[in-house]
């Protein structure tokens, strides 16, 4: 059996004492070392290299989105998994648009914990659409008319984008490369009227769950 390697880092030490003592019930997850606060965690992420990071949005010195926006800029291969007291919509909205692969609240059951890590581990992320539909729901953005806006291509593109999926990844998807992914990327800004993915993902997931008709196939382009 691999075991997957973890850091955990929280400014509170009861909180990662908690999270430590439970997590060593699992045989396959090993936390290798835990932190207090943003720098130590993104040091640790660059020297041991672990699989996944629990790490608590709000950290002393530098925020976990910061510790995230960095590993993406590196490209390290840590997968990070954010977690919360309290769900602001606008950051769990930015995480997941800035490609965190997780994301729970402090009051999560703990076999959510153990599940998230090992399918984040595995590649898959576990975005939390519940919390993401009940961010929309108070952000209250107005509605767009996508369809009169992107060709079928550019939704698929903003989808992706909005769920974090970097350049490469979504170009693999969508069978196309990084480069091309990027200028639709940039017309769906353009044409969408935002300068940022995170701004992106707040139309995106509104649009998915109201009745805003997709571009149909004629709109192909």
């Amino acid at each position: 059996m691999s075991v997957i390697n973890i850091i955990v880092a929280d400014s509170h030490p009861v909180v990662v004492s908690g999270i430590n003592e439970f997590l060593k019930s699992a045989s396959d997850i090993r936390v290798v070392a835990t932190y207090s606060d943003g720098v130590q965690a993104l040091q640790a992420i660059r020297d041991l290299q672990p699989a996944v990071a629990v790490i608590a949005l709000s950290l002393p010195k530098i925020s976990g989105l910061d510790v995230l926006a960095t590993v993406n800029r590196d490209q390290l291969a840590t997968r990070i998994l954010f977690y919360a007291a309290q769900a602001n919509p606008r950051d769990i909205i930015a995480a997941m648009a800035e490609g965190a692969y997780g994301f729970l609240g402090k009051d999560s059951q703990p076999h959510e914990l153990l599940h998230s890590i090992r399918e984040i581990a595995a590649g898959r992320k576990c975005l939390p659409f519940e919390l993401l539909a009940h961010a929309h729901q108070s952000r209250s953005p107005a509605p767009i008319p996508i369809e009169k806006l992107l060709t079928q291509r550019e939704w698929k593109v903003m989808q992706l984008a909005a769920q974090g999926l970097s350049n490469k990844e979504i170009g693999r998807r969508l069978g196309m490369s990084a480069g091309t992914a990027k200028i639709h990327l940039y017309h769906i800004f353009q044409k969408v009227g935002v300068k940022s993915r995170s701004a992106l993902a707040t139309i995106a997931f509104h649009s998915s769950s109201s009745d805003v008709r997709r571009p149909n196939r004629s709109s192909v382009g």
